[in-house]
């Protein structure tokens, strides 16, 4: 369901996208991503899983990270703050929250 976000965060990561996909039936490789380390694998499940999100996108964070829960809605608010600037994502996880306040922080990067 987040595939497009989880690749998102990876090539911001610097995972490289090496998919490679040959056509003779025996040699099916199957989609392969460089990781930053120079390994050559699966691409990790960001939205999914914190110890990946804490091992590959959180040492890219030059900003301040602060997590609070929001009793009202017993969801996961991730706050990433920059000077002024705050990015907010709300979900039901901690990892998916992480993943969408970052997105948010490329996305403005980016602009």
């Amino acid at each position: 369901m987040y595939e497009l976000v989880n690749k998102k965060l990876a090539e911001w990561a610097g995972f490289v996208d090496t998919h490679r996909k040959f056509s003779s039936q025996s040699s099916y490789r199957g989609d392969a991503w460089l990781h930053p380390d120079g390994n050559e694998k699966p691409l990790p499940n960001f939205t999914e899983s914190l110890d990946a999100c804490f091992k590959w996108l959180v040492p890219n964070i030059r900003y301040s990270l602060a997590k609070r829960i929001d009793n009202r809605h017993e969801s996961w608010v991730n706050e990433l703050g920059h000077d002024i600037l705050t990015y907010y994502a709300v979900a039901d996880t901690p990892a998916l929250a992480l993943c969408l306040a970052i997105e948010k922080l490329i996305d403005k990067e980016g602009k």
